[in-house]
């Protein structure tokens, strides 16, 4: 995701809160610097949540903000959201 968008998102979000700070030191562990698209995953859902807008996240949402999907994104053939989540897990 570029980190234009992220920070676009992020309006609102105080880098000091201890839940953001949180997440930004697990995605600087040698886990997370080993899959990039992973860390952003991470960052992508936490913003959401932390604005209040967790339960509006969907699979073709993150398809096209995280992975770079289009709008013709079709989760019966492309995986790509599951298989991170699972990962993510």
């Amino acid at each position: 995701m570029p980190a234009q968008h992220l920070e676009s998102l992020s309006e609102g979000i105080s880098v000091s809160d201890p839940r953001w700070q949180c997440v930004e030191n697990l995605v600087t562990t040698v886990a997370f610097s080993r899959s990039p698209r992973l860390a952003q995953l991470l960052r992508y859902l936490v913003i959401r949540t932390l604005a209040g807008r967790g339960r509006e996240v969907t699979e073709p949402e993150i398809a096209m903000a995280v992975f770079d999907r289009g709008n013709d994104f079709d989760r019966a053939t492309d995986t790509i959201v599951r298989s991170h989540m699972l990962r993510l897990r």
